[in-house]
C-alpha cells in the first residue's frame, strides 16, 4: 500500500470521515427514517445526509476512474484480444498508464451506452451507490447495446447473505442507504427482474 506514514494518513482520513460525515448523518436517521414512514430512500438528493447538512447535494456519478481494473487485467492478460474502454464522467486524464493499451471515453452510466456488441460490460462497486429506480435505468441503457448469446455484464459488487450478514456489512449497508440512497443487495435482489 505503501509507508507507514501514508497508511496512518488514510487510517486519520478515514477517522475524520466518519465523525464529520457519518455520525451526524446516522444520527439524523431516525427523524429522517419517521418522515419517510421508515421507508428506504429512492433519492440521492433525500437521505438523512441531506437533513444533517441542510443540502440538496446528491450523489456523483462515478464511473472507472483511472482504470485500475483495466490495467490489472492487462497486467495479467497483456495481448488479450479486443478494444479495452474506460468509461467515466470524467475523461481519464492523458497518462502513461492510460496509454498501456485501454482507450478512455467520457461516459454517464445514466445515457444510452454508446459501445455496441461488446463482448463483456464490467461494473465494479456501482449498484451499491444507487436506489433500484436508478439501477433499473443503468441496466435499461446497456441491455440494448449488448449482443444476445454474446454480450455479458459482469458485476462486480458486495452480494449479502439473505439471513445472518456479517455486522460490519449491515453497517455499511446503512452508511450506503443514508447517505447516497444505496443498498448491499443479496442474491435474491439481484435476481429481481429489473423492471
Amino acid at each position: 500500500m505503501g509507508t507507514g506514514g501514508e497508511k496512518a494518513g488514510l487510517i486519520l482520513n478515514g477517522t475524520a470521515f466518519r465523525y464529520d460525515f457519518g455520525l451526524p448523518t446516522l444520527a439524523a436517521g431516525p427523524d429522517y427514517y419517521k418522515r419517510a414512514h421508515f421507508r428506504s430512500p429512492t433519492e440521492d438528493t433525500d437521505t438523512p445526509f441531506q437533513q444533517a447538512f441542510n443540502t440538496d447535494l446528491g450523489n456523483e456519478v462515478p464511473s472507472g476512474g483511472e482504470g485500475y481494473y483495466i490495467k490489472t487485467f492487462l497486467k495479467k492478460f497483456p495481448h488479450a484480444p479486443g478494444r479495452m474502454v474506460l468509461q467515466d464522467i470524467h475523461q481519464a486524464k492523458e497518462t502513461e498508464e492510460l496509454r498501456m493499451g485501454f482507450e478512455s471515453m467520457k461516459y454517464n452510466f445514466f445515457d444510452p451506452q454508446p459501445i455496441r456488441g461488446a463482448r463483456i460490460y464490467y461494473s465494479h462497486f456501482v449498484f451499491t451507490d444507487w436506489a433500484d429506480p436508478h439501477c433499473r435505468r443503468i441496466l435499461r441503457n446497456t441491455a440494448p447495446a449488448m449482443t444476445p448469446g454474446y454480450s455479458k455484464l459482469i458485476i462486480n459488487d458486495v452480494i449479502l447473505p439473505d439471513t445472518g450478514c456479517h455486522w460490519q456489512h449491515a453497517a455499511l449497508d446503512m452508511i450506503m442507504m443514508s447517505t447516497l440512497s444505496g443498498i448491499y443487495r443479496t442474491k435474491g435482489d439481484f435476481r429481481t427482474p429489473s423492471g
